[in-house]
């Protein structure tokens, strides 16, 4: 009963949120509603049985790992990852993180560990707490790990690379104009080799500045005594919800000329079902993502950017990085083309289907 009535709330919110600008008491009324059933439904539904809901923030669950504080929202605690995954991620987030004290997430794919098997690459995302820090400093720290080695920095529309000579500017500059920061780091672990993206968005609350840039319905927040931001918000519920089905019918149509764009399109609605509370079609989703034919494609795309990043590795790292980029592409797996294209086939097919479905059931509701 939980996942249907979640099903129905979320949908009402997402096509109410969108007739109106701000939130309405009835909006925030259901999302509140939405949020307890995700919040019992997502109670130890992990794969270590571990999530908790959090007594204080509606719709998060929480749980230690290592003496960590992590608050996951109820629609990823299904899929969040197991306890080994969790401490490599929180050792890496040690390392992207610029200051100390700032908020930092896991996002996108990531989230997903505890479901899918394999994914191109990982994704933080740090909220910079202003005012206050020294940004100079902390990027230039940034760039002298040669364990963990910054390959580009994107701010203000350019692309920065080594050699490093750019970051009093960039330091001065993101100070004086506070802006959405990328940061691309090669990292290697448990996890072996992977591309490993920290997105700052600096903000004084969780709100104003770039903190929009990102939902906080798809962050696994880790290390802080709270959440920074609240997961009662029906608009921007609503508008996490239009994002993901947009975003999914554009890859769908992407799929005719290029297949593998299906994979994208079953990623952002794997991403919808579980916001839906849709346990059921998570599981049809994660059968796809998970056969051998698409974590070969993954693993492809993985190593390709692994590559893309190569030639700015220096030093050491350079020789470190590289041969386990070699490794990584000599165990890949060898599947036909034909197998190939009946698992990009399979994965149109599914997300086809869903994204009619849901989009004819919002329909309703709008």
């Amino acid at each position: 009963m939980e996942t249907v009535g979640q099903r129905q709330i979320a949908m009402m919110i997402a096509a109410d949120s969108g007739k109106v600008s701000g939130n309405t008491d009835e909006q925030i009324a259901a999302m509140e509603a939405l949020l307890r059933l995700g919040a019992v439904d997502g109670t130890r539904s992990d794969l270590d049985r571990a999530l908790l809901p959090d007594p204080i923030h509606p719709g998060y669950l929480t749980r230690e790992v290592d003496g960590v504080r992590l608050f996951v929202p109820y629609n990823l605690a299904s899929v969040c990852p197991d306890s080994d995954i969790l401490l490599e991620v929180i050792r890496l987030s040690r390392k992207v993180c610029l200051g100390r004290s700032n908020p930092i997430c896991i996002s996108g794919s990531t989230t997903f560990l505890g479901a899918l098997k394999v994914i191109a690459d990982l994704d933080f995302c740090e909220y910079y707490l202003l005012p206050g820090g020294d940004a100079e400093r902390e990027i230039a720290a940034a760039s002298s790990k040669s364990d963990f080695p910054l390959i580009w920095m994107k701010f203000g529309g350019i692309t920065y690379s080594p050699p490093w000579n750019c970051l009093r500017d960039v330091g001065a500059k993101f100070m004086a104009e506070p802006a959405r920061l990328k940061l691309d780091f090669m990292s290697t672990g448990v996890l072996g080799p992977m591309a490993t993206t920290n997105v700052v968005l600096p903000t004084s609350d969780g709100e104003d500045h770039s903190a929009g840039d990102s939902f906080v319905y798809q962050e696994v927040v880790i290390g802080s005594n709270e959440p920074l931001r609240v997961l009662v918000a029906p608009s921007r519920f609503g508008a996490y919800l239009r994002f993901l089905m947009e975003n999914a019918r554009k890859y769908i149509t992407d799929s005719v000329n290029s297949p593998h764009y299906a994979i994208k399109a079953l990623k952002r609605i794997l991403a919808l079902m579980s916001a839906l509370g849709d346990r059921s079609r998570v599981g049809d989703i994660t059968e796809i993502l998970n056969r051998p034919e698409i974590e070969e494609i993954v693993n492809k795309v993985r190593v390709q950017e692994l590559e893309s990043m190569r030639p700015n590795l220096q030093g050491p790292a350079s020789t470190r990085f590289g041969q386990k980029i070699d490794d990584l592409q000599d165990s890949t797996s060898h599947v036909t083309d034909a197998d190939v294209n009946e698992a990009l086939s399979l994965a149109r097919e599914l997300a086809l289907s869903l994204i009619e479905e849901t989009e004819s059931e919002f329909r309703e509701y709008a």
